[in-house]
């Protein structure tokens, strides 16, 4: 398994947080317009279901490979040696810790 670059490296992590930070200002957004039944006890403000949380560690890891494709990286570092799986793993790594880390820090 061979790592990107240091460029390209830092360019997809960078782009990763950025867009988990947008789909998780937007899951939260969702939730918070469904209404809660009555008599349940609310939930903290940020607080999302793991499934939900999965769905947006998933969705950003795709939306970060695509941004990778569209700037051709994906067949540069293909080139290079990198395979698909590590590009995967890389856009991935950052959205799953950020998001292991607000569901803990939410849940307290």
């Amino acid at each position: 398994m061979r790592l990107p670059p240091q460029p390209f490296l830092r360019a997809i992590l960078l782009r990763s947080t950025i867009i988990w930070i947008g789909v998780r200002i937007a899951a939260t957004a969702v939730v918070r317009m469904v209404p809660e039944w009555p008599g349940e006890e609310p939930a903290p403000p940020y607080a999302l279901a793991p499934p939900l949380i999965a769905a947006v560690i998933v969705l950003t890891t795709a939306l970060t490979v695509l941004d990778c494709a569209r700037h051709n990286e994906v067949l540069y570092l293909t080139n290079l040696g990198v395979s698909r799986r590590t590009l995967v793993l890389a856009a991935g790594l950052l959205p799953l810790l950020y998001s292991v880390a607000t569901a803990v820090l939410v849940r307290l």
